[in-house]
């Protein structure tokens, strides 16, 4: 095998051939799709989310840190770590949760 200048001549010979596949002059017939059809359904349901008592709050969640300004015309829970300032409607810090900075 020579990686340089001309071959050594113990290369293999790469040869392509055509391999026909519609033995003895067969022609493949073309496959009607099988397709599967399912019933409508009886009647449509609108699933709509239940109201809470708690509204929905802007979460800093217990694996994470937040270092900044953050304002909320909501909720706020702090599960994680706040450090800065924070003006907010209203505030839950749950147990675990901690605030560094000015609360507004």
């Amino acid at each position: 095998m020579s990686f340089f200048g001309k071959p050594s001549g113990g290369e293999p010979r790469i040869t392509y051939e055509r391999i026909d596949l519609t033995a003895n002059n067969a022609v493949l017939a073309p496959v009607a799709p099988s397709f599967t059809t399912r019933p409508a359904p009886a009647s449509t349901t609108v699933v709509r989310p239940t109201p809470t008592a708690e509204p929905l709050a802007m979460l800093i969640a217990a694996d994470s840190e937040l270092e900044g300004r953050l304002r909320s015309r909501g909720a706020v829970r702090i599960e994680g770590v706040l450090r800065g300032e924070l003006h907010a409607a209203s505030v839950v810090v749950a147990p675990g949760g901690l605030i560094e900075g000015l609360v507004t």
